[in-house]
């Protein structure tokens, strides 16, 4: 998500400190899998390169402690890089939600279904996104969806902020939901009556 600063300077610095522990920030904000698995690893290898440098000193060479150490400094750096290049489009795109709701204002469904859920996968956590994707899924009548991504809501962190929201789309779902499968029973009477009305005219 976009990081509000008045100081760009600050902000980039901001974002280079995200990178001194590979993969936590991507977990902590976006609960990215991808983040933890980076997370994990990280600390493995750490925790691996201590043992290996102060404890267990005769179990390896020097020269393989030091390109351990030299391999993780570079992990770190090009972490803390990748991360700090990211302060100035932060600064350019605008938020995620900001986005997804002009194209929906726009009617741009296609889009939209394209994009929510590839956002999605990057940001799981995302509940007003989500809720969004939800909402788009019920006018796009894709029922059994958009109850999926709900069930999804609650199960979310500070899902009860949204409580509101969340019920009142269940209600708006259960509604459209409920409207659809009369107007499916009104048309099968109604060509239950024409076939009657056929088989009648054939009889005469």
């Amino acid at each position: 998500m976009k990081i509000s600063s008045s100081n760009p300077t600050r902000g980039k610095i901001f974002n280079v400190w995200r990178g001194l522990w590979p993969g936590v920030w991507s977990l902590w904000r976006q609960g990215s899998w991808l983040g933890l698995v980076s997370a994990v690893l990280f600390a493995w290898s750490l925790c691996g390169l201590l043992l290996l440098t102060w404890h267990w000193s005769e179990w390896f060479s020097p020269l393989f402690r030091e390109v351990g150490w030299a391999g993780l400094g570079t992990w770190v750096g090009f972490s803390c890089w990748k991360a700090g290049s990211q302060a100035p489009q932060d600064a350019k795109c605008p938020d995620p939600l900001i986005h997804f709701y002009e194209l929906y204002l726009q009617n741009e469904w296609q889009t939209l279904l394209t994009e929510l859920p590839q956002y999605l996968v990057r940001s799981p956590q995302d509940l007003p996104v989500r809720l969004l994707y939800a909402t788009l899924l019920r006018k796009q009548k894709d029922y059994r969806a958009a109850r999926s991504q709900l069930s999804q809501l609650i199960n979310l962190p500070d899902s009860d902020r949204w409580q509101t929201e969340i019920e009142r789309e269940q209600r708006l779902l259960m509604r459209d939901a409920s409207s659809q499968v009369e107007e499916a029973e009104k048309d099968t009477e109604q060509a239950n009556r024409e076939d009657l009305e056929d088989v009648s005219v054939v009889s005469s």
